[in-house]
């Protein structure tokens, strides 16, 4: 199994959300977020008003034992108009969009190429060698263009 990838390329035209914003579950960065009671973080549905990507700012130095944000965790949600690049574990049925897919909101955090709430659109899919047995293994990965205002 090739290595789940999620790289937030936050390039001035997304901002950070997360002052005083706590995960409610466990919630893995990259995943789509909803904000509940004010500044509460959960995975959103395919129906639900997407606030934001997870992405990161743990701000203390420590030594977390996952990726994943704990709940009560501080946690920061990506804004705006950004791209991240994603492999097969961010969507729907592990399958990656091709490039002008429309994406949606799925449930449970992932994207989906059908749905209601729109997120973003599939840029370009890309590969990327992960180094595995000192050889690498090629995997694929796609840029989705984010507009989350």
């Amino acid at each position: 199994m090739a290595t789940e990838v999620f790289i937030g390329d936050v390039d001035g035209h997304a901002y950070r959300d997360g002052k005083e914003l706590y995960a409610t579950e466990e919630i893995k960065p990259g995943l789509l977020c909803t904000v509940t009671g004010g500044s509460g973080a959960a995975l959103a549905d395919n129906d639900s008003t997407i606030w934001g990507v997870a992405y990161g700012a743990r701000h203390q130095v420590y030594r977390p034992t996952s990726r994943s944000f704990d709940s009560g965790e501080e946690m920061v949600l990506l804004k705006g108009n950004f791209s991240c690049y994603y492999s097969e574990d961010y969507f729907d049925g592990d399958t990656l969009p091709s490039a002008g897919d429309t994406i949606y909101a799925g449930d449970s955090g992932v994207m989906a190429t059908s749905g209601t709430v729109t997120v973003g659109r599939c840029e370009r899919e890309l590969s990327r060698v992960e180094e595995v047995g000192g050889v690498g293994t090629s995997q694929s990965l796609v840029e989705i263009r984010f507009n989350l205002t």
